[in-house]
């Protein structure tokens, strides 16, 4: 894995690269893992204000959510 992979990146930046708002990744965040609610990204929490992914997390995050034949997420 080279640095850019694990490159730690920003809430703005995190949101962008999946394509959300910030504000669902961090309903995501405070809400934890909740039925029929999004799940966060794996991330860290580096102040009170500072929270940063991994973006190799993030690419494993995104795949989950890849659809396939049949409409079913894997």
């Amino acid at each position: 894995m080279d640095a850019f992979e694990d490159r730690a990146l920003t809430e703005d930046e995190a949101a962008e690269f999946l394509g959300m708002c910030k504000g669902t990744l961090r309903t995501a965040r405070s809400l934890g893992k909740r039925p029929n609610r999004i799940e966060s990204p794996p991330y860290f929490k580096i102040g009170p204000r500072c929270v940063r992914y991994s973006l190799k997390d993030l690419h494993e995050y995104r795949e989950r959510f890849r659809v396939t034949d049949g409409g079913h997420a894997t």
